[in-house]
């Protein structure tokens, strides 16, 4: 049994209904029906002990069939009404603003196959359990309560079990935690939907009276005080699924050919071989000293920034265009500061990353003869190559966290894109070259989910060990690491392939092929710059 139940309409074709990961179940009506329906059975059956005289006064019963008896019930009351509002919900509200955005909405499921176990698994176990316990009192001459209520009542009070139980099991494997903090990134996602459906005046008059209030109340008084990361994090990705307003059949057009989505792993070895070591150390030279004016200047703008915040705050009396003149000056050498930092900052992650291959050509070289240097055979060991520690106090014992959590966000990045591509190439509407194209990215996405869970399974080893004290622990730097983490993807603050990309740049610097200084200095792109143009090279694919 590897089940999700009551799989909801539209799920995943819109932020408004979000694909629940596995364990955690696809609808949360069901858990919520049989765990409340159980709790108020307990209560009930504590106070109907107490007052048994009035609860039944002409035929006492026991507690165990008060308790199954109320257990049914209110199982079947739960159940319809969670059944109801549910109902309600999708087909006044959800189906309504995801019919907006997507051509073809999905109708719901009242099952469907996964790969995992869920809570469904559990709450179906516990309810067979439960309804195995009852067969005898089928045949029960006289039994205290009807014989369909004992069954129902055991079922019930079985699937809450099977709930819990699989909630404890989840939460001991530690998939419960990654779920809901999946999860919760993707709630505060589709909080920003109110938002935009509240200020929707045209959408908002198609919804019932109740429907509205709802949508006031999420869009005005709960997504407004969302930190604002919230506001300015989009989700890359595309949408892949043709509008609504477009034609139904999406009619061919010539496409050009385009590069792949993610860019193919640079062969470190072969960058290794190429470096000009002479001309890369008279780069590193100038680097640096751009480097240093950069903080220089950046440090003269703090101090000018500082007398200009004196010199307004010391203001006797302004007017209010001098005042927000003096504010847009301080503004604007904050800005210019930033920028100049964050220059400094590139130039330091570039030199870092050279300075390392360097040292790993020298150390390759020398352990590595000449007549041998196609072999990956040598004398020199995996702590040779390792940097020199600059706040790390022991790398064998260091706990990986923020880490982890980067190649976490860029697994889930990924599989988004993934998914959304084998959508694409499943959509017999776009032309075949773009599904071709589509179906390669897809497996190439697949790929460097491969190796991050690679990676995730070495950072989560070498958690593990320094955990326990295993201070023989490597850590993620041997043969596999480098060849899990050797798979990069386009994009700027998301760089799969580590930076082989500036061992590529110094090798390109012999005298016989120099390269120009402008895309010698070319920085990495910022986070902000990488969402963009990914997401605007998705978007140019549904025209």
């Amino acid at each position: 049994m590897v089940l999700r139940l009551f799989v909801p309409p539209g799920e995943g074709q819109h932020r408004l209904v979000p694909e629940r990961p596995d364990p955690i179940g696809a609808n949360t009506t069901l858990q919520y029906s049989v765990i409340s329906s159980t709790v108020l059975a307990a209560a009930y059956t504590s106070f109907a002990s107490r007052y048994s005289q009035r609860v039944t006064p002409a035929r006492p019963l026991s507690r165990a069939a008060v308790f199954i008896r109320s257990s049914a019930r209110l199982g079947v009351w739960a159940g319809v009404a969670g059944a109801a509002l549910n109902w309600y919900y999708y087909s006044a509200f959800a189906k309504v603003v995801v019919s907006q955005k997507v051509l073809e909405v999905k109708d719901w499921k009242l099952y469907e196959w996964t790969k995992r176990y869920t809570v469904e698994d559990g709450a179906l176990a516990g309810a067979a359990l439960g309804l195995a316990i009852s067969v005898p009192s089928l045949f029960m001459r006289r039994p205290a309560i009807p014989r369909w209520t004992r069954c129902l009542g055991m079922m019930n009070t079985g699937a809450c079990a099977g709930v819990l139980g699989a909630h404890a099991y989840f939460q001991y494997t530690g998939e419960r935690q990654e779920a809901y903090r999946h999860l919760g990134r993707q709630l505060k996602r589709r909080s920003l939907e109110f938002w935009s459906i509240f200020w929707d005046a045209e959408l908002m008059a198609g919804l019932d009276p109740i429907m509205q209030q709802y949508v006031r109340h999420n869009g005005f008084w709960y997504t407004r005080w969302l930190p604002q990361e919230v506001f300015e994090r989009e989700e890359p990705g595309v949408e892949l699924v043709a509008s609504s307003k477009e034609f139904a059949v999406i009619t061919e057009a010539p496409v050009e050919e385009q590069p792949p989505f993610y860019s193919a792993p640079i062969e470190y070895a072969e960058d290794l071989r190429r470096i000009d070591v002479e001309s890369t150390l008279g780069r590193i030279e100038a680097m640096e000293a751009d480097r240093k004016e950069l903080l220089k200047e950046a440090e003269y703008l703090l101090f000018v920034n500082a007398q200009q915040q004196y010199e307004y705050c010391h203001m006797a009396t302004m007017d209010e265009d001098e005042r927000h003149r003096r504010l847009q000056e301080i503004h604007l050498i904050d800005v210019a500061y930033n920028r100049l930092r964050a220059a400094a900052n590139d130039i330091d992650i570039k030199l870092i990353h050279w300075r390392l291959s360097l040292k790993h050509k020298a150390l390759w070289e020398a352990a590595t003869p000449a007549t041998t240097a196609a072999t990956t055979s040598g004398t020199d060991t995996v702590a040779d190559w390792l940097p020199i520690p600059q706040a790390l106090t022991s790398f064998a014992t260091h706990k990986p966290t923020y880490s982890m959590g980067e190649i976490e966000k860029v697994q889930w990045q990924i599989a988004a894109e993934v998914k959304r591509f084998e959508e694409g190439y499943m959509d017999e509407r776009f032309p075949e070259e773009k599904r071709e194209r589509w179906r390669r990215d897809a497996e190439d996405g697949r790929c460097i989910l491969r190796a991050a869970d690679h990676v995730l399974w070495r950072m989560m080893k070498a958690r593990e060990a320094a955990e326990d004290g295993d201070k023989t622990v490597v850590g993620v730097c041997g043969k596999e690491g480098e060849e899990a983490g050797s798979a990069g993807m386009s994009g700027g603050d998301v760089v799969l392939a580590g930076d082989s990309s500036v061992v590529t740049e110094a090798a390109g610097l012999n005298t016989s092929t120099t390269t120009s200084r402008k895309e010698i200095e070319k920085t990495r792109v910022s986070g902000e710059e990488a969402t963009k143009s990914r997401t605007s090279t998705l978007d140019a694919d549904k025209s």
